[in-house]
């Protein structure tokens, strides 16, 4: 057992307003928010490793979101037709504040600061172009490229491009943006509508 362990903490805030216009035939709601998620369970990095020790998780962890949602509906009376158009928007983006992460890492090893699940890889620089390319190019751990394959950064400027030239790409798997819009006709008590959603600003 690990009597440590305790329950995660946040702290919320929301501003929003709501607004009805042109004889109630546009609707507008807004809402900002904020979290700070903190005492997240999460392993323990900074403890020195000893032979044959591990440490239990703690809580540790901090996590900064913030986002907003916008939401805006129009209806419209015309004959005995009644048009309608219902449009959303939502944006959250969050961030590691803390991870017990030791301090110094390399940047292809922190985590601290970026997004939660962000995606970290190789960044390209084009194809090798020929063996003397190939000849004046960093050199690659464990792996002996051929004209044409993908020519990977150094980005520590080490001369030999191992795992720790990985730096982020893309965005994590949650996207940040999510949108959609659905508009509706409406006549003699039938109603036909469509609905068209989609997502921004994520990796998968």
């Amino acid at each position: 057992g690990n009597d440590q362990v305790t329950w995660e903490t946040g702290t919320k805030r929301n501003i929003g307003f709501d607004a009805r216009m042109l004889k109630d035939n546009l609707k507008l709601t807004v809402d900002f928010f904020d979290e700070t998620r903190r005492d997240i369970l999460t392993q323990s990095l900074s403890g020195l490793a000893l032979f044959g020790h591990t440490y239990p998780n703690l809580n540790k962890g901090i996590v900064y979101n913030k986002g907003y949602e916008v939401e805006l509906d129009y209806q419209k009376q015309v004959g005995a037709i009644t048009l309608g158009l219902n449009a959303q928007v939502s944006y959250a983006k969050n961030k590691i504040l803390e991870n017990d992460e030791p301090d110094g890492l390399p940047f292809s090893v922190a985590r601290k600061g970026q997004r939660v699940g962000q995606f970290f890889g190789y960044k390209t620089d084009g194809f090798y172009q020929s063996a003397a390319d190939i000849a004046a190019s960093p050199k690659l751990q464990g792996y002996s490229p051929i004209p044409g394959d993908l020519k990977m950064k150094d980005l520590d400027g080490d001369g030999v491009v191992t795992s720790l030239d990985q730096d982020k790409i893309g965005y994590s798997n949650t996207p940040e943006y999510v949108y959609s819009f659905s508009p509706r006709v409406i006549y003699k008590g039938f109603t036909l509508s469509v609905l068209f959603q989609g997502v921004a600003n994520v990796s998968s």
